[in-house]
C-alpha cells in the first residue's frame, strides 16, 4: 500500500531541491541494460552489501547530512518513528518516448520500507504491488513491496529515494 506523506516544504528542502537541479551537482551515469535506459544517480548512503564488501550502510556523499536532516523533518512532521536508514540516493531519469518502465524490484532482500520524494514534475508513475501513484512535484510517498517506475515523457524525473525500518 502506498501512503502519501505531508512534505513540510522547509527552506532547507527548497535549497536541496535547487542544489540537485543546478549545473554543479555531481551526477554519475549508470549504463543501460536490456530493460532500463541510461540514468544518473548520486549515492548519499550506500546500501549494505550492494556490491560493496561490507554489510552496513556507508556514507557516500558530502551532501548526506543535509538530506538526512530533510528525511528527519518529513518523518517528524508525519509522526513516523524510524529505527534505521539503509540507503539514500538521488536518481535522475531522462525523458523517453517509449511506454516502458524499470524492472519490478525490491531494494533489499530483507524487510524494509521505501520513501520517494519527487523533486520535479516530470510524471512517470510509480507502481507498487499493482497500485499506481501518479506523482506531482514535492510529493512524498512511502511503501513496502515490489515496485517499478514508468519513465517520464517530457522532462527529467528527479527523485530522492530512501530505504528504512
Amino acid at each position: 500500500m502506498i501512503t502519501k506523506l505531508e512534505n513540510p516544504l522547509s527552506d532547507s528542502y527548497y535549497a536541496l531541491k535547487e542544489l540537485v537541479k543546478s549545473d554543479t551537482f555531481p551526477w554519475y551515469k549508470n549504463k543501460a541494460d536490456a530493460t532500463t535506459p541510461d540514468f544518473f544517480s548520486h549515492k548519499l548512503l550506500s546500501r549494505p552489501g550492494g556490491g560493496e564488501p561490507h554489510l552496513f550502510p556507508t556514507a557516500a556523499s558530502e551532501y548526506l547530512r543535509g538530506f538526512a536532516e530533510l528525511l528527519y523533518s518529513v518523518w517528524d512532521h508525519n509522526d513516523i518513528k524510524v529505527n534505521c536508514i539503509y540507503r539514500m540516493n538521488i536518481n535522475l531519469v531522462l525523458p523517453s518516448n517509449t511506454d516502458t518502465h524499470s524492472p519490478p524490484h525490491v531494494d533489499h532482500k530483507f524487510p524494509h520500507k521505501n520513501l520517494i520524494m519527487y523533486l520535479t514534475d516530470a510524471g512517470g508513475d510509480t507502481v507498487v504491488n499493482d497500485e499506481v501513484y501518479s506523482p506531482n512535484e514535492d510529493d512524498v510517498i512511502t511503501f513496502t513491496g515490489l515496485h517499478y517506475q514508468h519513465f517520464p515523457k517530457k522532462d527529467a524525473r528527479i527523485v530522492f529515494v530512501a530505504t528504512y525500518i
